[in-house]
């Protein structure tokens, strides 16, 4: 496999693995059930997945004690009980990230505003088309991304 390849997967597997553990150590966090261990260091790493912006200007990382002995099978069982308004969540929606809806209505208000502004003027035609062109193309990028990403998340 292609060098650069195989470090991009590196690195999103390890990314994948931090966004896990910072999500187990945030609900125990917001249950309750541990308290906070501090890093030396300010850098976050799969032991330490939290980061805390603390009083004193001085940026921490921590995680939560309990959240070691803490299997994976103890934290599915652990969600199946926990209320909706604590369960981790992300920010998207349907799994796709929100650049894609947003991409979309953008997308969609460029073609209104080409049509508009084609049907305006007829000098402005030219302006009209190139708009909804190049939001068209530009916005389809993103999405395009958007479902990259999704798709190379972890199930």
């Amino acid at each position: 496999m292609n060098e650069k390849i195989q470090n991009y997967l590196n690195n999103r597997k390890k990314e994948i693995a931090l966004e896990h553990e910072k999500e187990k150590h945030q609900l125990l966090e917001k249950l309750k059930l541990g308290e906070r261990v501090y890093s030396d260091s300010p850098i976050q790493t799969l032991e330490y997945p939290l980061f805390d912006n603390g009083m004193d200007s001085k940026q921490k990382a921590y995680k939560i004690d309990s959240a070691q002995d803490l299997t994976e099978e103890e934290y599915n069982e652990l969600l199946k009980h926990v209320p909706d308004n604590i369960k981790p969540t992300k920010y998207t929606l349907t799994g796709i990230s929100l650049w894609y809806y947003f991409s979309i209505i953008l997308m969609i208000a460029g073609i209104i505003g080409g049509i508009i502004l084609a049907s305006d003027r007829h000098d402005q035609v030219v302006a009209g088309v190139s708009l909804i062109i190049s939001s068209v193309i530009f916005f389809s990028q993103i999405i395009l991304l958007a479902r990259i990403e999704y798709n190379t998340r972890k199930k």
